[in-house]
């Protein structure tokens, strides 16, 4: 059963992935294209919510969060 506190933790976790994907889409048009060093960041950024992701899904039980 999920506390309030990690309903919380999830619906932010949503917000700042939403807003890091704009950020990324934007940067992207600005500069043309990935350089290694954008690609590198973009793949620890992406590890970073895919562990938050896991880790949300295990505590909560809740195989809907996505």
């Amino acid at each position: 059963m999920e506390t309030k506190l990690q309903q919380f933790l999830i619906d932010d976790l949503k917000k700042v992935e939403y807003h890091i994907n704009e950020l990324t889409e934007r940067l992207l048009l600005i500069y043309g294209g990935e350089t290694e060093d954008f690609k590198e960041n973009m793949d620890e950024i992406e590890k970073f919510f895919d562990y938050w992701r896991q880790h949300t899904k295990i505590k909560t039980n809740n195989p809907k969060i996505k």
